[in-house]
């Protein structure tokens, strides 16, 4: 049934359209004021009457559209721009969930302006999920590229000086061990070593994300799990972590302790010389994406300059070669784990050269319980 702000005022030949019409309409007098609405829209978005009812009709649109459809709803040549079926704007549910419509008008007839509109919701997801596939396809792509080109020169570096410092052991040293000899096993040993906690780390990057199960999981206890496995390098340092109380979220649990694990150990390692490492870990609502929540890890150490802002998330970037060992794998493995989880990672670039340290803020979904999720 048609709900207006005055149903006797409202005497048109398309009050029976807005009736029966099983498509989301609304009839919008001259003033833009929102007269009525079909049983459709009502049952779309969940809201008694008297919530949109008498209202402006832009009120009726998120408020990132509503600007957008103020401005198309102006009058050209007696034909109202607000829709052609191309304009696609948002509404919000009682739920939070968002809907998609394309709008299409007709009018005005006797100063009312009669407008219909379709669910383009599934069209506008599938296509946004798309377009998210086909960048991680892309990134994936140069990935496996950069990857090609370590395995043929970085990956072998190791290997070639174990089989070189073996090969001079036996060619000058054969049958006689004495400290030059010992020193020469050292250097294999420890190219050895390297090698295989390159491989490991590596071999750990390509398991990351194939997880098809995720969990209910309290962020806090993640943390703590990650803490306690850095027990020993804390304690060496004299690092303090502080954060607030972080939120229960679904996802990888293991994945996401490696997440926090990373993160923590970069903040410890790359710490000032005489100063002890401090890292806070905030959390807010993301004030741009909705429906996801903002962490911030803060520490004092070093700081990384805002030209590297991308580098330092890709395969086998390390800034301070010489100064701190590494393989240049903890934040690209970060980035996948956000990734994989829906979020997005960056390095904070606004903060100032007088407050010295580095700041990763990264975004992760915000959990629902009464609502049913795909993974």
């Amino acid at each position: 049934m048609l709900e207006t702000a005055s149903q006797q005022e409202l005497c048109h030949p398309f009050e029976t359209y807005l009736r029966h019409t099983p498509e989301p309409a609304i009839a919008i007098d001259s003033e833009g004021v929102l007269r009525g609405f079909s049983p459709a829209l009502e049952e779309l978005m969940g809201l008694p009457v008297h919530d949109i009812v008498n209202k402006q009709f832009f009120k009726l649109f998120v408020p990132e559209d509503q600007q957008t459809a103020m401005t198309a709803m102006r009058q050209k040549s007696g034909t109202t721009m607000l829709g052609d079926g191309k304009s696609i704007l948002r509404v919000l549910d009682r739920k939070g969930n968002t809907h998609w419509l394309a709008w299409h008008c007709v009018g005005p007839f006797d100063d009312m302006i009669f407008c219909s509109a379709r669910d383009v919701t599934e069209f506008v997801e599938n296509a946004n999920k798309l377009r998210d596939t086909l960048d991680q396809l892309k990134r994936s792509n140069e990935d496996l590229e950069q990857f090609a080109y370590v395995a043929s020169h970085d990956l072998q570096q190791p290997l070639r000086m174990v089989a070189s410092y073996t090969q001079l052991l036996k060619q000058r040293y054969s049958g006689t061990l004495d400290q030059e000899a010992d020193e020469y096993i050292d250097f294999a040993v420890d190219g050895a070593k390297r090698m295989h906690k390159l491989i490991s780390h590596l071999l750990e990057y390509a398991k990351t994300g194939t997880s098809e199960e995720f969990s209910v999981i309290d962020c806090n206890q993640v943390l703590n799990e990650a803490q306690a496995d850095l027990k020993d390098v804390i304690g060496r340092e004299h690092a303090t972590i502080t954060h607030d109380d972080l939120p229960t979220i679904k996802g990888d649990r293991i994945a996401l302790s490696r997440l926090f694990q990373n993160l923590l150990s970069n903040a410890i390692k790359y710490r000032r010389p005489g100063v002890p490492p401090h890292i806070s870990i905030t959390v807010e609502p993301d004030p741009v994406m909705r429906d996801y929540w903002r962490f911030s890890v803060r520490d004092n150490g070093i700081g990384i300059h805002p030209e590297h802002a991308q580098r330092i998330f890709r395969l086998f970037q390390r800034l301070h070669k010489d100064e701190f060992s590494g393989t240049g794998l903890g934040l690209s493995l970060c980035r996948k784990i956000v990734e994989q989880h829906g979020g997005r990672i960056w390095l904070d670039t606004s903060r100032p050269v007088s407050d010295p340290g580095t700041t990763i803020i990264f975004t992760l979904r915000v959990h629902h319980p009464d609502q049913r999720e795909s993974r």
